[in-house]
């Protein structure tokens, strides 16, 4: 159907329409139109702030966990080829998450003004300003901070199931192996026999 036959088709509609219907129709239609546009806008805005929330919530969880997982994969690894270990599961905790420090641009000023009073005496007066701004990169079309160094977090305890750890001799081998890869004192170590 064209543009012109829609319109002509409204126009005839409106002729034969009742002027007090016709006003009570238009504020109808006008009513529904304005809810349905409200009622859009707050689902998309609700739908946008749930999903950067979830994003924020899961990146700072990969960022947490990504450090513990790499650690406990790397244990699981080297336990699993030590005669004597069958089956190894490992949870390791942290005291806190993984610190980024940004690279900082600091510029700093020195004024040092004189003033002479009207008996003679002179005021120094020494003022030092300190800006510091986060070094940012243009990156997928926002700015990034520069991050020159990442601060992993310390290990808060480990927990090692492993099969065979029964025999209290493999339960000692792997209580030192983790204390020498983790560089965790032995207090912190929970070694338990896998079922």
């Amino acid at each position: 159907m064209k543009l012109d036959e829609i319109f002509g088709k409204l126009r005839d509609w409106f002729k034969n329409k009742d002027s007090k219907k016709l006003k009570t129709d238009i504020l109808v239609i006008g009513g529904l139109g304005i809810i349905l546009m409200i009622g859009g806008s707050l689902l998309s805005s609700g739908r946008t702030e749930k999903k950067q929330t979830d994003g924020a919530d899961r990146d700072a969880r990969d960022i947490e966990t990504s450090y513990e997982t790499q650690m406990e994969d790397e244990l699981i690894k080297i336990l699993s080829k030590v005669k004597g270990i069958g089956n190894v599961d490992v949870m390791i905790t942290l005291e806190s998450q993984e610190e980024m420090v940004p690279a900082i641009n600091t510029q700093e000023s020195n004024q040092v003004t004189d003033e002479k009073d009207r008996d003679g005496g002179v005021r120094t007066t020494n003022q030092k300003d300190i800006n510091n701004q986060i070094v940012t990169v243009q990156s997928n079309g926002s700015n990034e901070p520069v991050i020159v160094k990442k601060i992993y977090p310390k290990i808060r305890g480990v927990v090692v199931a492993a099969g065979g750890a029964d025999d209290p001799q493999i339960r000692y081998v792997i209580a030192k192996t983790v204390e020498a890869a983790l560089d965790v004192p032995l207090y912190k170590i929970e070694v338990l026999a896998h079922n």
